[in-house]
């Protein structure tokens, strides 16, 4: 007897989601977010899980569990201890959207989670996949989630051809999710559709292992490896960045806080200038690097700093954000000066974990301190 086959407009069959179902109380992985399913803890594994991998993601959550256990805790938390513990997982409006709702949520809510999606989608930070997700895994609200993990499984059961990164295909996929629902399991729905996308149905996918083979459309017709269909981004360009390693005679070391708005906002950061130059695969080359040098010194010299004799060159590495990358080209030294603003500040060592730094100095930073 053949599986009944999916409509867009009826969505997974019945047949399919206790397929899905079965095929995900069996394989789900453990992970440290599925232990104990409150609203808080949720929602900050999902907000992590944007851009980001989930080995990558597990220990900074339990970090930042251990740190801020609770909406209140995080609502109070300042603003360098929240950065220091979200360090190393980049996008981090991602963080500060996290404390704007938490603090929301503390003043006009008690501290408790909303069970209003509209309540909850108006939050800093909350979109529809967030707001589906959180009320959904938590409070079994009955919402369909879309992210892109759902967004390959279902364009490749349901033959969709579109580009699934424009709005009409989106909507057209949410509504197909939405259809689907089985009443009263929609988180379990979601989690097994977002962990097929995640282990099964990948790019390069294991048709074999997947419990909705037998419906695949895209599968039938051997088109998995062009399904879905996705907009392509512009080439990444890539910049030379200076970096210094600014070291007092006591072994502190020099770091500037960005402003609050725009990349990378308020993280302290080591001394640097980017070059306009745009990179192909080979490397900088040494007279523009030696400009770019220049160039850094005399900011440090109008901010009061001056080099005591020569720089150590460090290992040049490439690091990489959504949109451009950057070449890092790190050198090492003493300097004299004393900070006469804020925003410039001489850290020891030790105190470094106590402050939000990016990931690509913590990298230079760790070079330095292991040689």
């Amino acid at each position: 007897m053949s599986r009944k086959q999916p409509t867009l407009e009826t969505g997974l069959s019945h047949e399919s989601v206790e397929s899905l179902l079965q095929w995900f109380q069996r394989v789900a992985r453990e992970l440290p977010w599925r232990e104990r399913r409150t609203p808080y803890r949720v929602w900050v594994s999902e907000i992590m899980l944007q851009q980001t991998q989930v080995d990558t993601v597990i220990p900074f959550y339990l970090r930042f569990l251990k740190a801020f256990p609770t909406v209140e805790s995080l609502a109070a938390a300042e603003e360098d201890t929240l950065m220091a513990h979200w360090a190393g997982l980049g996008y981090y409006s991602r963080a500060r959207n996290l404390q704007k709702a938490a603090r929301t949520l503390v003043r006009e809510h008690g501290g408790c989670f909303p069970s209003d999606p509209e309540v909850v989608r108006a939050l800093p930070g909350f979109g529809e996949y967030t707001t589906a997700a959180v009320l959904s895994l938590s409070q079994g609200q009955n919402l369909a989630v879309l992210d892109g993990n759902v967004m390959r499984v279902l364009a490749r059961v349901f033959l969709v051809e579109e580009d699934i990164m424009a709005g009409p295909t989106r909507r057209r996929l949410q509504a197909i999710a939405t259809a689907g629902l089985p009443a009263g399991r929609a988180g379990a729905y979601n989690e097994a559709l977002m962990e097929l996308g995640a282990t099964v149905c990948r790019p390069q996918p294991s048709c074999e292992l997947c419990p909705l083979a037998s419906v695949c459309r895209a599968y039938a017709q051997k088109r998995t490896a062009d399904i879905p269909q996705r907009s392509r981004r512009g080439n990444r360009r890539t910049h030379p960045v200076v970096v210094l390693v600014g070291i007092a005679g006591d072994g502190r070391i020099l770091l500037h806080r960005r402003p609050d708005k725009g990349m990378l906002a308020g993280l302290w950061e080591l001394p640097n200038l980017r070059g306009e130059q745009e990179l192909g695969r080979e490397p900088a080359d040494v007279e523009s690097l030696a400009s770019l040098f220049d160039g850094l010194e005399r900011q440090l010299h109008e901010s009061g700093f001056s080099a005591r004799g020569a720089y150590r060159s460090l290992a040049v590495f490439r690091h990489h954000y959504s949109h451009f990358s950057v070449e890092l080209h790190p050198r090492a030294g003493l300097l004299d000066g004393m900070p006469g603003a804020e925003d410039w500040r001489w850290v020891s060592p030790l105190g470094l974990d106590g402050l939000g730094v990016s990931a690509s100095d913590r990298r230079i930073l760790d070079q330095w301190l292991a040689e």
